[in-house]
């Protein structure tokens, strides 16, 4: 085989594998590309996922503070009725002992205020408990949610792009030693070709 076709066949090689090279490329920035898309796609998927579970509980919440409320107001409802009734009654007899029960009724009257005023502190207290454990369990899920996509993408997401990162570094490297031998060959070429003149 003389110079020339040593020649043609080392610019063949270098042609082929600059073309393998370049599909390599295109290879490693397609899947680089649809390892992004997919990426995106599974965060969009969380976060969707997340608002539809952080609507959800607030319409929990809501109905649950709803139903509270509708059970507060028929007992106080309740409470008004038989209040209503018990002083219609009452009045009856105050008729007759105004002047002997006017003391009496005051105090009654006081003690029934105070147990009311107790009874609903008792409730906003018991109201106040539920919506700060509403509170704190909401605040819970969105540290867990956001840890979870926090761990996500560190072991998966950044594992993976070093992985690619890394097979583009030795394709880069073997591209540099491939280059370098045929810089060698080449520089074989000319020797050929100045000792065949």
């Amino acid at each position: 085989m003389d110079s020339n076709e040593l020649f043609k066949e080392i610019k063949k090689l270098i042609e082929d594998q600059t073309k393998r090279f370049a599909q390599q490329d295109a290879r490693f920035e397609a899947m680089l590309a649809r390892q992004n898309e997919h990426t995106d796609e599974r965060i969009t998927k969380q976060d969707e996922h997340f608002e539809a579970l952080l609507a959800k509980q607030n319409a929990n919440t809501s109905n649950r503070l709803a139903e509270q409320d509708a059970r507060f107001e028929a007992m106080l409802a309740s409470q008004n009725a038989a209040a209503d009734t018990r002083f219609a009654e009452q009045d009856e007899h105050f008729k007759a002992l105004l002047a002997k029960q006017n003391f009496d009724t005051s105090n009654r009257l006081a003690e029934q205020g105070a147990r009311f005023e107790a009874m609903l502190a008792s409730q906003n207290e018991h109201l106040d408990a539920i919506i700060h454990d509403q509170k704190l369990w909401v605040q819970e899920q969105l540290d867990r949610q956001t840890l979870r996509i926090e761990l996500k993408i560190e072991n998966d997401v950044t594992k993976k792009l070093d992985a690619l990162f890394d097979g583009y570094q030795i394709t880069h490297d073997k591209q540099k030693e491939l280059d370098s031998r045929i810089g060698s060959l080449e520089k074989r070429v000319d020797k050929l070709e100045i000792k065949a003149c």
